[in-house]
């Protein structure tokens, strides 16, 4: 989710090209014309969906208007997480609580809806200051168990840039340990009970997308304090790659150069796993509507991505997730009565084992049972396969 989405077509601080800006109240205090927030990154984020749309119909090959669909699909979700309070028409200056925007939110249709709700929990968590309440809590209104997840990916996201944001250039071994510690520390402050491995993974993505020097030294750092959370550091890495601006462009799809990067980049074989699988989560939960994006990308990469189950752990851990948060969602049940072509005998055999046959008992009438809802944190992190 988002946020599962943080990357923004815009012009980064840190650099030239496209970037992400997570301190939304400073970069608009700043006057950044090129933060999410901005008019002027509006009106450029409504194009690109626009001209991603046209392209995608216009194009004579079936693979290239699949990419740019796909284009067009990342720039939906990152205005519905980016771009919240104009989605949820709220009020400048206004004091809402958790409750209030996640009915907003429901006006949505059930895909949008949980894209925006990640929105929320990012936007509350930029607002919140007081770590000894836990922020979804504080305003003493209730939200739905469902939306847990989704708030707290967003939560994550804010949390992990406010902490590293105060990073020197070239921080000590002992600073990074003190900015891992502390944001350990404010997700368990804040997190719902179970919860915190959610926020965790946010740190791989935001320290890989706004921060890649410090990948190796954060990485380096939770393995010495806690290998489980060291699992999703690298699961939210894999995930930001799909989202990273020179990955994400459609030149870049079909085959994706996001895969190559992963393997490159993994320091070691469950890093790898890690990495592949959250990059597998994300290209599912984007393009949901759209099933022959993931089934293109299983055909261009089976050789790397069903090694390992990391295909089937990806794509089964994004469909819990989405069960679990938005299960009336009919792009669900539309992507698992999705076949490829069937002249294409190879892909079809691959779509059947990794997806129809992972996923078979997946949508039983009842929706998912106490203990797959207790696992659904789980989901951000690799598993082998049962």
């Amino acid at each position: 989710m988002a946020e599962e989405f943080i990357v923004a077509a815009a012009q980064s601080s840190r650099g030239t090209g496209f970037g992400v800006c997570y301190d939304s109240e400073t970069a608009m205090n700043n006057g950044n014309p090129s933060s999410p927030q901005s008019g002027l990154f509006r009106l450029t984020l409504g194009g690109l969906q626009q001209v991603a749309g046209w392209i995608s119909s216009v194009m004579p090959d079936r693979d290239q208007r699949l990419v740019w669909q796909e284009f067009r699909n990342k720039a939906v979700v990152f205005e519905l997480f980016a771009n919240v309070d104009t989605v949820l028409e709220l009020r400048p200056g206004h004091s809402y609580s958790a409750a209030e925007l996640v009915e907003r939110a429901l006006r949505l249709d059930p895909f949008e809806s949980a894209w925006a709700v990640e929105g929320v929990g990012h936007y509350l968590a930029e607002r919140h200051q007081d770590g000894r309440q836990r922020l979804f809590c504080f305003d003493g209104a209730s939200v739905d168990s469902r939306w847990h997840v989704p708030l707290h990916v967003g939560m994550g996201l804010s949390f992990a840039n406010r902490i590293l944001s105060r990073l020197a250039g070239k921080p000590s071994p002992l600073q990074v340990r003190e900015a891992v510690d502390a944001f350990i520390r404010l997700c368990e402050c804040n997190s719902h009970p179970g919860c915190e491995p959610v926020a965790h993974e946010a740190l791989g993505l935001v320290t890989r997308n706004v921060y890649s020097h410090l990948v190796r030294p954060v990485a380096r750092q939770l393995a010495g304090i806690e290998p489980e959370i060291e699992e999703y550091f690298w699961h939210g890495v894999g995930r930001g790659l799909y989202f990273l601006p020179a990955n994400a462009m459609p030149a870049s799809c079909a085959p994706w150069i996001a895969v190559n990067a992963a393997e490159r980049e993994a320091p070691h074989e469950l890093a790898r796993r890690n990495m592949l699988a959250g990059l597998v989560w994300a290209i599912t939960l984007v393009n949901l509507r759209n099933p022959e994006i993931p089934a293109l990308f299983l055909k261009h990469h089976s050789d790397v991505v069903c090694q390992d189950d990391v295909f089937r752990n990806g794509l089964t851990s994004a469909m819990l997730i989405w069960l679990d948060c938005s299960p009336e969602d009919p792009s669900l049940r539309s992507f698992l009565r999705y076949r490829p072509d069937s002249g294409d005998r190879d892909l079809c055999q691959l779509w059947d084992e990794q997806v129809i046959h992972a996923c078979r008992d997946m949508l039983r009438e009842g929706g998912l049972s106490m203990d797959e809802r207790q696992r659904v944190p789980a989901a951000f992190r690799y598993r082998a396969f049962a």
